[in-house]
């Protein structure tokens, strides 16, 4: 197991935790839990609206892929009464993970993401457009900064409510961690993107664009600048999740990053 493949996995870990753990009100409201068995964090979920929060990682990278471990894990759900959902991270797993949930009867869901991933600590060179500026956000900007993001994505509804409030607690509460930045085209705001740095690896989340304001190149230069974040603070990989063929995953090819494969997700 490469030391790229532990970093990438132990930040994955910090950023779920985050994800789910920033409001502890809405963690509650939606039991949103996380345990650890034997080297695996099993996050679990128990009545939010649609899947999320709720993979078990590190199978095979904290711990040797043993079917003991792998019992372990899924008695764990089994408890919870839901059912197991254990990640692998691309070609950052080994084979033999893969092979040990397929022994044990376990089924690969059909993929949504794939793994992108930037080794080393060459900065990324993007020029920006006239007019087009990115900057860093201080986390006492974490409000207006949520309601930017969700702006890009759109949607409504309970979804919109708690990543908008997740989004203000985690940057507000662990500044060091998560690291937010803000595009503005003509001075107005027009995207924005938030980088998690923590184990020697960064990973990059919840990038947006206004529809008003894309077309130039502006997802681009977010990635770059939360690559830069990111290296300033001594990662030797950033990684990223998207959906293969899409705009995202063009503009992380164009600067730098490898798609390693599917975010493979075994289950029951």
């Amino acid at each position: 197991m490469t030391a790229i493949a532990r970093a990438v996995t132990e930040n994955f870990v910090v950023a779920q935790r985050l994800w789910t753990q920033s409001d502890p009100i809405l963690a509650r409201r939606y039991g949103l839990a996380n345990a650890t068995r034997r080297g695996v964090v099993c996050f679990s979920a128990a009545s939010f609206p649609e899947p999320f929060g709720d993979l078990a990682v590190g199978f095979g990278v904290r711990r040797p892929p043993t079917r003991g471990v792998l019992d372990v894990v899924l008695a764990r759900y089994a408890e919870l009464q839901l059912t197991p959902r254990i990640a692998l991270l691309g070609r950052l797993a080994s084979r033999a993970a893969a092979r040990r949930l397929r022994d044990a009867g376990l089924r690969e869901a059909e993929p949504q993401h794939h793994v992108f991933v930037r080794p080393g600590r060459a900065a990324p060179r993007v020029i920006l457009e006239p007019h087009v500026a990115i900057e860093r956000v201080a986390a006492r900007e974490s409000a207006p900064l949520a309601f930017l993001a969700q702006s890009g994505f759109g949607g409504g509804g309970p979804i919109v409510e708690y990543f908008t409030r997740t989004r203000v607690a985690m940057l507000r509460d662990h500044p060091r961690t998560a690291v937010a930045v803000r595009a503005t085209r003509d001075r107005e705001p027009a995207g924005s993107g938030i980088v998690i740095v923590t184990s020697g690896a960064a990973s990059l989340w919840s990038g947006s664009v206004l529809p008003a304001h894309r077309g130039h190149g502006i997802q681009r230069a977010l990635i770059a600048e939360r690559v830069r974040i990111a290296i300033a603070r001594g990662s030797r990989a950033c990684f990223s999740l998207a959906e293969p063929g899409g705009r995202s995953a063009r503009n992380l090819r164009a600067v730098g990053f490898r798609d390693l494969g599917p975010l493979r997700v075994f289950t029951t």
